[in-house]
């Protein structure tokens, strides 16, 4: 997951890999500097017999980079307790290009089934960003895999994005018709359509700027499902066991381990559905059109199947149904 505010960037097309085992995301995060953006790249290589594309591999090893994911890669280098193929190919690699592993040795995989942990999640950074970088692994919530925070402590001039916008509600569209037609009749109009599209443009923001206030999104900070004290007290008790406990030699506290784990996933989805009933609690028939298509979006970008069932039904139900 990339968390990125107020910058542009810009996504990079999926690496070639003939094998197709290997799959990429990766973004660009650019800068108003010269030569001075920075790309993120996730990957993901599943546990098969396949090795490593190293070719494809290659091409992403360039200066400004940070590299992030579970290739399945195993080398005593990043924490392992055992080598593969794969994890020695990636080493010569990363040797080769000089890039650097932020891993401290730290596990971030844990297999509730055979109740082993390893260090499966990798981040490889290019040497010119190695010195900013910060990498640590945070408490998770039932998944095997842990979360990790890496944090990039890098300057770098990006286009800012400041979230200004239109407030239509206190415009004079008495004013913004006169701007405008005082715009047009100082360009006459030609038969180059380009020229005309832009001059139309330029003139209609033109003529807003004087009639249309302008003003910036209020900013708030969005509530992690981590900060409940219910879950947080779950997550300490976990940690507890965990720390005090050989679980390889005490089948009560693996069974116990497993107890809590599963109380943390019935805790979290709880904590799901209440933000969700709270969420449909805030809306009515009063409710503003625009928020509701906004949420709408959200649910149809970011949610499964059944979330979209359930929000068409609710909408049926309290605004077609009255």
């Amino acid at each position: 997951m990339f968390l990125i505010r107020d910058v542009y960037f810009q996504r990079i097309d999926r690496i070639n890999s003939p094998r197709k085992s290997l799959e990429s995301q990766g973004i660009t995060v650019l800068s108003r500097k010269h030569n001075n953006n920075i790309n993120i790249f996730n990957l993901y290589h599943p546990p098969n017999n396949q090795k490593l594309d190293l070719d494809a591999l290659e091409g992403l090893f360039t200066n400004a980079t940070v590299l992030l994911g579970d290739l399945n890669a195993k080398h005593t280098a990043w924490g392992c307790a055992l080598e593969n193929n794969r994890g020695q190919d990636l080493e010569n690699l990363s040797n080769d290009k000089a890039f650097l592993f932020l891993n401290n040795g730290t596990h971030t995989y844990r297999s509730h089934s055979y109740n082993t942990t390893d260090a499966l999640d990798l981040t490889i950074s290019s040497p010119d960003l190695f010195p900013y970088c910060s990498w640590k692994v945070v408490d998770y919530v039932g998944s095997d895999h842990y979360p990790i925070l890496i944090e990039l402590d890098y300057d770098i001039k990006t286009y800012g994005n400041n979230n200004i916008y239109w407030n239509f509600k206190k415009a004079n569209w008495t004013l913004f018709e006169k701007n405008l037609n005082e715009q047009l009749q100082k360009n006459p109009i030609t038969e180059n359509l380009e020229n005309e599209w832009f001059v139309f443009k330029h003139s209609i923001f033109t003529a807003a700027e004087g009639a249309v206030p302008r003003g910036k999104h209020k900013k708030t900070r969005p509530a992690f499902t981590n900060d409940s004290q219910d879950l947080q007290k779950l997550l300490a008790k976990r940690e507890h066991l965990l720390q005090s406990h050989n679980l390889n030699d005490n089948t009560d506290a693996r069974i116990e381990l497993n107890k809590i784990n599963a109380e943390i996933k019935r805790e979290y989805c709880s904590i799901k559905q209440s933000n969700w009933q709270d969420l449909c609690k805030s809306l009515d028939y009063k409710t503003p059109n625009t928020r509701l298509w906004r949420l709408a979006k959200k649910l149809d970008k970011n949610t499964t199947t059944g979330g979209k069932y359930k929000f068409y039904h609710w909408y049926q139900w309290n605004f077609h149904c009255k």
